[in-house]
């Protein structure tokens, strides 16, 4: 009707029959073919976007447990490094001798041990 020189009439008789028209337009092979190529494309694409996201989900979760890790090797090296300093204080045998006197209350001959009430040291009993 593009170059018609046909005119509608503005009446209840056309309105009708041109909503028949109107919606005539889905049986078309036209239409029928756009609409299989929108319905195919949807089917195709929605797995991709569904991997997609999978995907960037697990991403995510990677960088948290890589993150965890990280803290937790520092935090392995941080208790490392205590213990080689322990290791190397215990081979100090003028260290190992004041931790015994101190911790287990080891006396030399002749010397007395006098605890009292607010001292830091922790009694025998209390390890």
């Amino acid at each position: 009707m593009k170059n018609s020189n046909i005119k509608w009439l503005n009446n209840a008789y056309t309105k009708r029959h041109y909503r028949k028209i109107k919606w005539s337009f889905m049986n078309k092979p036209k239409f029928r073919r756009v609409s299989l190529a929108t319905a195919l494309f949807l089917l195709f694409s929605i797995p991709l976007f569904i991997g997609i996201a999978k995907a960037s989900s697990q991403t995510t979760e990677i960088q948290r447990q890589t993150k965890v890790s990280k803290q937790t090797l520092a935090e392995a090296k941080a208790h490392n490094q205590e213990l080689k300093l322990n290791v190397k204080q215990l081979n100090n045998t003028e260290y190992v001798e004041q931790l015994i006197r101190d911790k287990y209350y080891y006396t030399k001959n002749g010397e007395t041990v006098y605890s009292l009430p607010n001292d830091v040291a922790k009694d025998v009993t209390q390890n």
